[in-house]
This record gives structure tokens, sequence and C-alpha cells, in this order.
């Protein structure tokens, strides 16, 4: 299994600027995101989708993971599934959003879970109270159906297409990892990482 986490998005609703550089704790949002996932995940392969040049791609260079370039970020999402199928170094990939710090160690846990009972599994996904979220898990079986995605179209938008007995929902008491589009949610995020146990309003169970 390998962590991949989409880090090539234009911030097209944050008003300027890129959100993943963001300050929180003193750390840009990407840091603290590659952080928490191999916290939950010592010991797997991390990879990060990035731009081709900029500072993003000059940060992940720094972390410690495997640096993917994705010439084409200004498409969308698809692509950046396209460049992470092509060159996944150990199948299955857990995929993530440069732009959720709070990963949810529920979410990772499920879907180890959903891979090791069910290992020809297409695609397993968590719905934190009936939200779906990430990170989203994508056996080898679907990489064909990601190679042709294309726009801002994510994995999950072959949920429906796929038969009952490959996909898995998997149902977790938890609020979802909050996304980070807005300066509202920046706000938020800071917020949250201001109180006393670091998790603001979010809760585990």
């Amino acid at each position: 299994m390998e962590a991949v986490i989409l880090a090539a998005g234009l911030s097209r609703r944050l008003g300027g600027g890129d959100k993943l550089l963001l300050p929180v704790g003193g750390r840009p949002v990407l840091a603290l995101t590659v952080a928490a996932v191999r916290k939950e995940l010592s010991g797997l392969p991390c990879t990060v989708v990035v731009p081709p040049s900029g500072p993003v791609r000059e940060l992940a260079q720094t972390l410690g993971v495997r640096v993917l370039e994705n010439p084409d970020a200004a498409e969308g999402m698809a692509s950046s599934l396209r460049v992470a199928v092509r060159m996944a170094a150990c199948p299955p990939i857990l995929l993530f959003l440069g732009d959720q710090p709070t990963v949810s160690p529920a979410g990772i846990a499920a879907m180890g879970t959903a891979w090791r009972t069910e290992p020809g599994l297409y695609m397993a996904a968590p719905w934190y109270r009936n939200v779906p979220g990430h990170p989203v898990l994508l056996g080898p079986g679907i990489f064909p159906a990601l190679l042709g995605l294309s726009g801002d179209r994510g994995a999950r938008s072959l949920w429906g297409t796929l038969p009952e007995a490959v996909r898995r929902r998997v149902d977790i008491d938890a609020d979802p990892p909050p996304d980070l589009d807005t300066m509202d949610d920046y706000r938020r995020l800071l917020a949250a990482a201001d109180s006393p146990d670091g998790q603001g309003e979010r809760r585990d169970g």
C-alpha cells in the first residue's frame, strides 16, 4: 500500500495565494498533512503529486517523500490521479488531499482493514456520519478507469459505475476531516490548532 497526497491544485476558491503554503502553528499546511499521514502510516511509502514548478513543489522536496510532478496540473484533479496511477510504486493507493492536515486515524484504519479483508476491492471510501471523505482506497483493478478521467473529476466520480462486489462504503462515527478551500476554512483551522487539545471542535467519536 502506498499513501498518495494530491497537492497540485490551483487554490481557485481561496482568493489569492496557495492554500498549501498557509502557515498553521508555524508550519505550512502541506507539511502538516504529510507529517500526519506519515505518522499514521509509518513504514509505508508516501508520495506527493505537485505542480511542475513553484513553491509547493519546492516545499514537497524538503519533506522526505517521493515527489511526482504533474505537468497538466491546470487541468484539474483527474490529471494528478493519472500521474499517481501511472507511477504507483506499491498498489493499492490510499488517496489523501494535501489541504486536509487533520487526517482521520479512524478513516485510515478502516481503509487498511477493508483492503486486508478484501484485497480484490477496486475502491473503498469512508463515510463520516453520512458524509463521504478521505482517504479513499484505490485498488489496481480501478486503475484503467482512473487513467480515463479528465477535468476536475476525482476517483469518487466512478463510484456509481462499480459493481457492489468491488466497492465498499465504510461508515465511521466521526466528523469528516475538514477541507481548506476558503479563508473562512483557514480561520477555522487556525482556531482548531489554537484550542487546548489542538482539535478545536473536531470529534472522532
